[in-house]
């Protein structure tokens, strides 16, 4: 579970972010569960959880994909968060997500999209280069993460998540200068898409972005964000090793949170 600030505006409610790699289940051992029996969920006010690929056979046709079904919603054997076995699908971390969603029904899931691997920027940087691009992909990640149609069971059957996911984070890692323009205007598409399914399903979709706390990993300036309507999204800066967080710093980041809630 990883921390970190995010800005929000004036006179907002804050918003205490959290992200959950879906491969921590692994050699770390730590499920979903965990963020109940620790008390961590009972404190932050949104989920992200990395990560969701962007890629395809060539750029403009760059569409959504779970970077590990297994772990996602396959796995049976994870711990339950709330004490009910996992019966049905789907199973996995997105099974533990919506038992999570289920005990604090004001808590946010996101699932944050691309992440530290060439592929995935390549697949941003492609697709957001088209109008075309950007709607195919946009498109693709509301119906399966939004919408909920991740995958099919082990007998071809569709599985779905219904609404596990409130919207999207755009972790393209990272927008070079000539990618500025076309980044908000792929944010621009993402937004317009959501709002187009808020106003079917009644519901308010969110979406953030995860930027560089380091100028050097900065090329491209700022977002051209005067062409953003309406509200802003909120940003969770990282401050990771190859920025301003590692251990040779000699003190602790933004990302590394202290307070009692958070030790074992």
């Amino acid at each position: 579970m990883t921390c970190g600030d995010v800005a929000f505006a004036q006179n907002k409610p804050k918003v205490m972010a959290g992200y959950f790699e879906e491969w921590s289940i692994y050699g770390a051992g730590y499920n979903v569960a965990n963020l109940q029996n620790n008390h961590v969920a009972d404190h932050i006010t949104h989920l992200l959880y990395a990560f969701g690929d962007v890629y395809g056979p060539n750029g403009a046709d760059a569409q959504c994909h779970l970077a590990d079904p297994w772990a996602d919603y396959q796995n049976a054997g994870l711990p339950s968060v709330s004490g009910a076995p996992y019966i049905n699908w789907p199973f996995g971390n997105f099974g533990a997500l919506k038992q999570l969603k289920q005990l604090h029904p004001k808590l946010k899931a996101l699932i944050s999209l691309g992440g530290a691997s060439s592929s995935n920027a390549n697949g941003f940087a492609v697709a957001a280069s088209s109008e075309v691009g950007r709607r195919s992909l946009a498109a693709s990640c509301i119906d399966m993460l939004i919408n909920g149609n991740v995958g099919t069971d082990w007998a071809g059957n569709p599985v779905s998540t219904g609404s596990l996911f409130d919207g999207f984070d755009i972790d393209w890692e990272f927008p070079s200068a000539a990618d500025k323009h076309n980044f908000t205007l792929l944010l621009l598409e993402f937004r317009r898409q959501l709002d187009a399914l808020a106003k079917q399903n009644k519901r308010r979709y969110l979406l953030t972005i995860f930027a560089p706390a380091g100028r050097k990993r900065i090329p491209s300036g700022p977002l051209t964000i005067r062409l953003w309507p309406g509200p802003r999204p909120f940003i969770s800066i990282c401050e990771c090793p190859v920025d301003s967080g590692a251990p040779w710093f000699g003190l602790s980041r933004t990302t590394t949170p202290t307070a009692r809630w958070l030790r074992p």
